[in-house]
């Protein structure tokens, strides 16, 4: 398809073209994770998320804790391994219900703090958190505290949701999530025709 500048259509991973009326009413009808459902637990995907940020085992088994503490371990480069990608759990969540969740999250969970010795300069972090290394993971990177709400908040989230949403075991809708996450350099093929399926 010869496409310009100006209607240019990216294709999403799990198959259905949002600029199709009636794909996109195909995807919506395989999911319930809407902002109702949302708001139904928020409160109990706030209370996993704070258990998850204040787990400061060194050897954790958790599954839901992986990334978390893969974070911590090295910040940096989860910061490298995930910046460029988007699309997250695409399959189970359209775009205007995750920007509701990635909202109520920030207004109840999110909050920035004064930088020690400092009255101006400040650090992004989360309420309740009680985790000593990941505060100081936050104060030393003042901006590390939003690559973490990014990078891992968010996902489990999305993940717990889908959990909800389909009964489905937490490593298999990890998993699943993670099959529609694509990257900028993906996307940049797709649009010089040199990849093998759509976004």
């Amino acid at each position: 398809m010869e496409t310009n500048s100006e209607d240019t259509v990216i294709h999403r991973q799990d198959g259905y073209d949002n600029t199709n009326p009636s794909s996109r009413q195909s995807s919506t009808n395989r999911s319930e994770i809407n902002t109702d459902f949302i708001a139904k637990h928020v409160n109990s995907i706030v209370n996993t998320l704070a258990d998850m940020m204040n787990c400061s085992l060194s050897k954790c088994d958790e599954a839901e804790h992986k990334r978390h503490h893969e974070f911590i371990r090295s910040p940096e480069k989860m910061y490298a391994d995930n910046y460029l990608k988007y699309c997250f759990g695409a399959k189970y969540i359209e775009p205007e219900d995750f920007e509701y969740l990635q909202q109520i999250l920030g207004e109840r969970i999110c909050v920035n703090k004064f930088l020690p010795g400092s009255i101006f300069s400040r650090y992004s972090s989360f309420k309740n958190l009680d985790n000593e290394e990941l505060e100081k993971i936050f104060i030393d990177s003042p901006l590390m505290g939003h690559e973490y709400f990014k990078f891992v908040i968010l996902k489990e989230a999305v993940t717990y949701l889908v959990c909800c949403n389909t009964g489905l075991p937490y490593e298999e809708s990890d998993e699943r999530c993670s099959q529609t996450e694509a990257s900028v350099a993906q996307h940049k093929r797709v649009q010089e025709g040199c990849f093998p399926f759509n976004l």
